[in-house]
Parts: structure tokens; sequence; C-alpha cells
């Protein structure tokens, strides 16, 4: 265990003891959980033998827990739909396990996305498909797990939207040190060519696999990691730092920025384009897609707003094309991507090749090949991942378990249910992690987004 392994343990410890209330406790542990899922913290709560369970794996493991506890020694109501289905997910989970191992997927996988580097240099190979009981439990748990939070956040005997707005200020605050935190890691790397700041985080929170912790450049300035493993998880940070102070500000509370908001948001923005991670051109554009699609849903076709949007949407897509282009790192990544995607899917990709965009593209193409084999249920949770969130979780679940995610993420409320949606799956396409799909964090964006108002 590591520092920060004790100290959430304390914070834990000190919710569950000196809550006001019940509700107060929910509300504090939902905070705690939501701030460590998409802080993506690096190191790990603990590693038992060569074996590493991450901080986020721990927390929403103990949510699944506490939660079931919680309803079992409280008298809440609980709705029927979710709960059907919730053993629906249960019944496609059993099915791809029984199917696995009645009829075992013949094609060999890679259980872990950080392998496929080496795959593509020839350095490791691919195993024969098979459950690791350890993965395949924490990974249900996990899966299962958001099906029961959502029991609990969508029952408004929990929790109403008053209380729903107070946790998402409660994490903006946590996301606002971020940036404060990510500004001084640049001054020091880029002004006085100093990792200290990174190093500080190593002994603190430990070193995990695939963890960044030597100064790199990207392009022309420093690679930044904040608390995170690396530059692509740091992106996507700041990505949901962009999304909780929008929903806060104009879904919520309907009130325009403030200096500190506006401040957050453009120094979050630039740390998003000066990431170096392809994650964060992707999680740009998300952004504007989405709004352009907001204006549309809220405007008339041809409206000014709309128009303005549109062409909003065309120079910006055009500046970046122009910029990157031109870009020292992010250029070459972006013509690596045009080079290699129609070799990746005709299946003549240069093995041998050290080049992390081939791993995405290979990684992504090969396990959705696989999954289309087994499209129902898929290959059986823990069974192959990739660098794809949305490729991964079908591989897990297959598309019935996928539109059951959708079902439980949308039930029993009325939402402006497009653009969340939107929010979430998107970024997981071509990048992101398989972890939204087995978060809270989701269901609480989706929470913002009910039609009633929030009273301070």
């Amino acid at each position: 265990m590591n520092f920060f392994s004790f100290i959430i343990i304390l914070v834990i410890a000190y919710i569950l003891l000196r809550s006001k209330s019940e509700k107060h406790k929910i509300c504090n542990l939902i905070t705690l959980t939501i701030i460590i899922e998409l802080s993506s913290f690096k190191g790990y709560f603990i590693a038992i033998g060569s074996s590493e369970v991450s901080y986020d794996l721990f927390i929403d493991s103990f949510m699944a827990i506490y939660i079931l506890y919680y309803m079992l020694n409280n008298t809440i109501y609980i709705s029927k739909k979710l709960l059907f289905l919730t053993l629906l997910l249960i019944i496609d989970i059993f099915c791809g396990f029984v199917y696995q191992n009645i009829i075992p997927f013949e094609k060999p996988v890679m259980f872990n996305s950080f392998n496929w580097d080496y795959y593509v240099v020839a350095y490791q190979g691919k195993e024969i498909a098979h459950f690791q009981i350890t993965r395949f439990i924490s990974l249900t748990v996990r899966i299962i797990g958001v099906a029961f939070a959502a029991m609990l956040i969508k029952n408004e005997q929990v929790l109403n939207r008053n209380d729903v707005a107070n946790i998402i200020h409660s994490v903006n605050k946590v996301f606002f040190i971020n940036i404060v935190f990510v500004t001084i890691e640049f001054f020091l790397k880029n002004i006085f060519n100093d990792n200290s700041l990174n190093l500080l985080c190593d002994t603190l929170l430990g070193v995990g696999v695939a963890t960044y912790t030597e100064l790199s450049m990207r392009g022309d300035t420093y690679a930044l990691y904040g608390w995170t493993r690396e530059p692509s998880y740091l992106a996507g940070l700041l990505f949901f730092t962009l999304v909780f102070t929008y929903i806060e500000r104009k879904i919520l509370f309907k009130r325009k920025y403030n200096l500190v908001d506006k401040i957050k948001i453009g120094l979050a923005m630039l740390y998003l384009i000066m990431s170096g991670s392809l994650s964060s051109i992707q999680y740009i554009f998300v952004i504007l897609l989405v709004y352009v699609i907001w204006i549309f849903c809220t405007h008339h076709l041809f409206s000014k707003m709309s128009i303005i949007a549109s062409f909003v949407l065309l120079f910006v897509v055009g500046s970046f094309i122009s910029v990157y282009s031109y870009s020292e790192y992010l250029g070459v990544r972006m013509h690596e991507l045009v080079d290699f995607l129609p070799m990746v899917v005709s299946g003549a990709w240069p093995v041998g090749t050290g080049y992390s965009t081939l791993a995405r593209l290979v990684s992504i193409v090969e396990t959705f090949q696989n999954y289309i084999e087994r499209p129902i249920w898929g290959l059986g949770v823990g069974i192959e991942t990739c660098h794809d969130g949305l490729v991964t979780y079908l591989s897990y679940v297959g598309a019935l378990g996928f539109l059951i995610w959708l079902k439980i993420l949308c039930a029993e409320k009325r939402y402006y249910s497009l653009v969340p949606v939107l929010l979430l799956v998107l970024p997981t396409i071509f990048g992101g992690t398989v972890s939204t799909y087995m978060s809270i964090y989701p269901l609480i964006i989706l929470e913002a987004y009910r039609k009633e108002t929030v009273y301070e």
C-alpha cells in the first residue's frame, strides 16, 4: 500500500463515523468516489504479487458493497424497472461466462491494454482466451455495482437534485485544485527544468505499470501528467473539468460563468491542447460537436444560432488541421493515424514498428473483429481489453450489456438525455477507458439533466 492508500482509508472512516446523517454520508461517499474515478491517480491502492488494485477499482468495489449494505438495512423504494435491468445485466454476464466455458473462443486475445505496445513490436504475443477469476470477479462487481448505485442515486428518497448539485460543486473544487497543480507543474518543468512535483506524486501515490516518471518532450514543451499516469489520462481529467463546470453553471444553476470559472475553463483548454495526447484532439472535437448538436436541438435548423455554431465548428476544425499539420509532435501522430489506419484494417500493418498510434489502432481493430464473432454477450468480462473504452465494454458484455447500461443510465427520470449520453460515450470511442461504463459519475451527470430546477 502507498501513503495515499492510507489517506483514502482515513477519509472513508471519517465519512462513515462523523457524517451528520445517512444522506450526508451517502453524498460524501459518492463525491469521494467520483473524484477518484475521474482523477485517474497514478500508482495503485495495493499491489498483490504482480497484480495492482487501482484506486478507482478499490473505491468502486467498496461503494458497490456499501450500497448493497445500505439498501438491505434501510427501508427505501427500489425501482422495479431498475431491479429488472440489474437482473438482466447479471444474466447477460452469466451467459457470456457460460458460453466461453462451454464453447471457448478459439482466437488468441490480449488481456491487458498496456501489452498492445509490446505486441506490435513482436515482443509479446497474445494468449489463449480464458477467465482470470480474480479479474473477472473484480470487474463484474464494478459493472453490477453501477446498477446498484443507480437504484440509490435515482431514488429521490435518498438523493434529490439539490444533493446532486452539492456533489458536483464539491467535485469542481477538487478539479480547480488540479488546474492549480498542473499550472505549477508547467512552470516547474518548462522554466526550471524541474520534475520534483511528479516525483513527489510518485512517492505519495506509487508508480504502477505504464506510468510516466521522467521528463519527456511533447513538441516544444514538456509533457504534463498532473497526478495521473500519463498525458492521455490528464486530458480525460481536463475534459471532465470542462464538463462538470458547464453542468454546474449552465444546467443546474443556469448562471453566467464567473471569473474563476472562466480562468479554469481557459487553463483547462490550454493544458488539454498542451498535453500532447491524441485524446486531447478527440476531447476538443467532442466538446464542439456536442455544443453544435445542443444548438441544433434547441434552435431551428436554419436559425442564426445554428448557422453561427456551424461556422464556429468549421473554423475550429480548420484551425486544428492547420495548426497540427505543422506541429512537430501531434502533427506526426495525426499523419501516422492516417497512414496506419488502412494497413490495420486490411491486416497488413508493419510488425516491429514501435509506434503508440499503431498499437492503439491494432488493439481497437483486432478486439472489435473478435467481438463481432460474439456480438450478443461478447467474449466475456475481462477476456480482452484494448485502447477503446466502448469496444472493450462490448467485448466484455456484448451489445445486450451495452444497451442495458444505456437503459440503466436513463431509467426512471425524464432527461435531456442526448447531450449527456454523447458526452459520456463519444470520448470512449478511439480512446478513453472502459471505466466509464463501470463508474458512478455517469449516473450523477445524467441526474444533473433532470428537468427539475435547483433551489439554493
